[in-house]
């Protein structure tokens, strides 16, 4: 594991492009490392008393921490649960808990990924409560139940269950006989003749729900029952036959090392392990890097007291693994060693050990508690990163380094004491402790890394020992030693706040996730302020600036820059509508981002930039104006303005920046500008409403993903100025049905059109000599491609999913014909010969006209009849035109259909004229088809 990680563990795998969408922008993605929406971490309970209730949302919500009870009106043993088909969360990430009345998780709980879907799980008791918990990012559908049976709660009992099998004990569980007036747990050494009361742990009752059977022998077989007096269950319940095992596994089941004493891998799949000290009478020191790798049906493991080293990821993934015996005689527990086993519970890591790696206990969610040893100097990165459950932790004396993302997400931390040996407590390392109400910060603390407190959003103070001679406290607020510079405000610290006077510096992250903080007063020492400084502190409604600061100001609670030029920060609490004041040139970086009760903005004709993400985010913003001074609109300025539904983008803009529109999800149309030459990557991706758009003539180039998903679009013309269609511009466009791709184009990349359902028919012009891999797979009703040029060439997959029907026109020999012939694909060989007359039937001098008849021979068509238009234009020898006719008509389906048209023509050129004839139809788009010679005057 990277040591460098600062946020959690990279995915397994990589979402192909086909299938994810990535907008990623620089500052967008700065500003979404720190962010957390304002209901992160709210952990809920809902009642349910209703099937159609017991879901999660399709699909779940990140940061998701929901518990659901459901409990049965009427007694019984237990619960069945069926959970639907589509149940599902993001595998190792996202989980699922099954739990009982009590919250003891069932076997195998939590399930991640595809584990619960269509299965049923049975949970003792009439209570059953199902926990999700979801992280940051990539959410999938969740889960259904779809069906709750209870099983009754009268006669014998039936589900009596050995839960735990060892080699001196067995442990059972059961449904409480309740009203029961004594309870016993019998056991048979005979094979069930004779019965006797076994040596238990519990005093039975009728509260009872578990016992432990003690005191057995190794690798013996025997019989268990419960016998119940009284009540509703009296009787005897079902038998369970157990055999207990041997003092250590089998040596058959492991790989061993003789040479370095070690197991480098476990072949067997028991539950319960208990490893040798000796294989063929050779010690075992040392438990191999990735020894028990993904050993899923291992619950219990022993290791004995010879072995000194536990190595990297020896317990990776042992998502079953609930608890663990580590000996006094380890010393060396490697990198990961129990990275995500889910189950695990509790441990203890004895005095012996002097190292711990890095992730060693990463995403072990069921862990609660840990006993750590006086005897290691570090808790290294990330080693309890994940951990969801853990709810307290002694840090020993012993340890002076706590690493980055050593507590990161240990959302359940609700105390944590910082020993005075330690020094250095590094990036991130109790991100997310949103449990957490204080710290204290000893005097032998020299280093406090960035972002170490930040998502901690109960914590209302951070006090720092008067002796320390690199930090200062001030009223819970963290500061260098001599208060100058503000490093971190607390997230849970709530009302205005007034910076100190003395302060000349803030750290970036000081205010990131403020959300309590209502009002705040800059000093006039300070003069520096990153853009995105205030930007999730969601109930600030004003920000003022003390008069004498040389480099700030302020107006309304709206922060600017001296002169007031620039707008820099606008409140993200405030909210309704603003007028921004003319004095301003420049709407600032982030200036309104996630300013979400933002309902309008009035942009004076004083500003000519608006930066990017400046509007980022502004939910409630439904309209915006953009006067004709502005130039520039930066990169993401008004991402994700998901109410807004019209905007004005005038003709002195000069440059759009990347995905300004990004996720506009409310814009239904829009008409770019001719003094745009670049439509950015993402300009416009996932605006799902967009329905319309415009490419003016001024277009060279169409960015990556330009359009993606935007699902209403139906259609759209690209001019002949653009030269390239980027990758994956229209991809997603599911009703885009009609693509007018004119000639002029010269690339189209890959993934262009993938997934457009809708399109189904297009033709490629001459022009277009590249097509990139998977342009226009999955057009699911793409039907016919017409290819006008020879030398075109195409990619990968181009037309991978297409339907069958699919039929291919083109040259012969061309390269549209060696592509659908090597890909199967039914080819139909087109030349555009025709044959073209002009005859001059009348000439009326009182009007000075003409009258011409045209006739046309269309040799080769395509066989098949096909809707029309048929255009006629007149020019003069140099080409201006003089008059232009069209009429719609069906070309017949035979060989050699002729199309015989007239056209009236006053006789104005001295020089004469000549004719073009065009067809415009679904095959060959707008193609010439013939052109006369120049007709003279004195020729008629």
């Amino acid at each position: 594991m990277d040591s460098n990680k600062k946020y959690k563990s990279d995915k397994e795998g990589i979402e192909t492009v086909k299938k994810v969408l990535s907008f990623t922008l620089l500052v967008t993605i700065l500003l979404t490392l720190i962010a957390v929406p304002d209901t992160a971490f709210a952990s809920t309970e809902v009642t349910v008393t209703d099937l159609s209730e017991f879901q999660s949302e399709h699909p779940y919500a990140d940061y998701e921490d929901t518990t659901w009870v459901y409990t049965h009106p009427e007694d019984c043993d237990e619960l069945e649960i069926t959970f639907s088909l589509d149940t599902e969360t993001e595998e190792g990430y996202d989980f699922i808990f099954i739990m009982d009345e009590n919250d003891n998780n069932i076997a195998g709980s939590p399930f991640h990924g595809r584990q619960l879907a269509g299965k049923t799980k049975s949970v003792i008791g009439k209570t059953v409560k199902i926990r999700l918990i979801s992280d940051y990012s990539y959410s999938e559908y969740g889960f259904r139940v779809t069906n709750i049976y209870p099983v009754l709660a009268t006669g014998p009992i039936s589900n009596f269950r050995a839960t735990a099998i060892r080699s001196h004990s067995v442990t059972f569980s059961f449904p409480s006989p309740k009203n029961a007036t004594s309870v016993d747990l019998q056991i048979s050494y005979d094979g069930g003749i004779e019965w006797e009361n076994a040596v238990t742990t519990e005093l039975l009752d009728a509260s009872s729900t578990t016992a432990t059977v003690e005191d057995l022998e190794l690798e013996t077989e025997y019989k268990f029952r419960l016998v119940v007096t009284g009540g509703e269950r009296e009787g005897i319940s079902n038998v369970v036959q157990a055999k207990t095992l041997g003092e250590y596994s089998p040596e058959s089941d492991f790989d061993f090392d003789p040479d370095t004493q070690t197991i480098t891998e476990y072949l067997g799949d028991d539950s319960i392990v208990m490893i040798p000290k000796t294989i063929d009478g050779v010690s075992v020191i040392a438990i191999g890097g990735g020894a028990f790798y993904r050993c899923i049906s291992l619950t219990s493991v022993t290791i004995p007291d010879s072995v000194i080293r536990i190595e990297d990821w020896a317990f990776e993934d042992c998502s079953n693994l609930i608890s663990v015996t580590i000996p006094n005689s380890v010393t060396y527990i490697g990198d990961g060693a129990f990275y995500r086993c889910e189950s695990l519970t509790s441990v203890t890591i004895p005095d012996s050990v002097t190292y711990i790696g890095y992730s060693v206990f990463y995403n072990c969610i069921s862990l609660t508690s840990v006993t750590m040893p006086n005897s290691i100097d570090s808790i290294n990165d990330n080693t309890f990163e994940e951990c969801i459950n853990l709810t307290s932790i002694s840090i020993p004396d012993s340890v002076t380094y706590i690493g980055i993302g050593a507590f990161y997400n240990c959302r359940s931390l609700t105390s944590v004491t910082i020993p005075n040996s330690v020094t250095d407590i590094d990036a991130w390392a109790f991100f997310c402790c949103r449990g957490l109400t204080s710290i204290s910060i000893p005097d032998s603390v020299t280093y406090i890394g960035e972002s170490v407190f930040t998502n901690c959003s109960s914590l209302t103070e951070i006090n720092v020992h008067g002796d320390n001679e690199e930090y200062s406290s001030q009223d819970g607020v963290l500061f260098d030693k001599y208060g100058e510079m503000l490093i971190k405000f607390p997230e849970g610290k709530s009302g205005a706040y007034i910076i100190p006077d003395s302060v000349t510096t803030i750290v970036d992250s000081a205010f990131e996730e403020c959300n309590s903080l209502t009002s705040l007063t800059i000093p006039s020492g300070i003069t520096n302020i990153i853009y995105y400084m205030f930007s999730y502190c969601s109930s600030l409604t004003e920000i003022n600036v003390h008069g004498d600061n040389p480099i700030f100001s302020s107006q309304d609670g709206v922060l600017f820059d001296k002169s007031k030029e620039v707008l820099i920060t606008f409140p993200v609490g405030k909210s309704g509508a603003y007028i921004i004041p003319n004095s301003v040139i420049s709407i600032g970086v982030s200036a309104f981002y996630n300013c979400r009760g933002l309902t309008s903005v009035t942009i004076p004709n004083s500003v000519t930039t608006i930066s990017q993400n400046a509007f980022e985010n502004c939910e409630g913003l439904t309209s915006v104006t953009i006067p004709n001074s502005v130039t520039y609109i930066g990169v993401g300025a008004f991402a994700s303005c998901v109410g807004m539904t019209s905007v004005t983008i005038p003709n002195s803009v000069m440059v759009i920046g990347e995905g300004a529109f990004y996720q506009c999800s409310s814009l239904d149309s829009v008409i770019i500008p001719d003094s745009i030459i670049s439509i950015g990557s993402s300009l416009f991706s996932s605006c799902y409403n967009l329905t319309s758009v415009t490419i003016p003539d001024s277009v060279i180039v169409i960015g990556g993903w330009a359009f993606a998903n935007c699902d209403k679009l139906t259609s759209v013309t690209i001019p002949g100025s653009v030269t390239n269609i980027g990758e994956g511009a229209f991809m997603g466009c599911e009703d885009l049905n009609s693509v007018t791709i004119s000639d002029g184009v010269i690339g189209i990349g890959s993934y262009a059109f993938l997934d457009c359902y809708s399109l189904t028919f297009l033709t490629i012009p001459d022009s277009v000599t590249y097509i990139g891999n998977w342009t226009f797979e999955n057009c699911t009703d793409l039907t016919s491609v017409t290819f006008l040029g020879s030398d075109t060439n195409i990619g990968e997959g181009v037309f991978n999913d297409c339907p069958d029907e699919l039929t291919i026109y083109g040259y012969e020999g061309s390269d549209a014909q060696v592509y659908a012939n090597n890909n199967s694909i039914r080819f139909v060989a087109i030349t555009n010969n025709f044959d073209f007359g002009i005859n001059i039937s009348s000439f009326d001098y009182n009007d000075a006209t003409e009258n011409i008849d045209l006739s046309v021979t269309i040799n080769n068509i395509k066989s098949r009849s096909a809707n029309a238009c048929f255009i006629i234009a007149v020019y003069t020898v140099d080409n201006k035109l003089l008059n232009i006719k069209s009429s719609n008509i069906e070309i017949p389906n035979t060989e050699s259909p002729v199309l015989p048209e007239s056209i009236a023509l006053r006789a104005d050129p001295e020089d004469g004229y000549k004719v073009k004839v065009f067809l415009w139809d679904s095959i060959t788009d707008m193609a010439p088809l013939a052109e006369s010679d120049s007709v003279s005057v004195g020729d008629r």
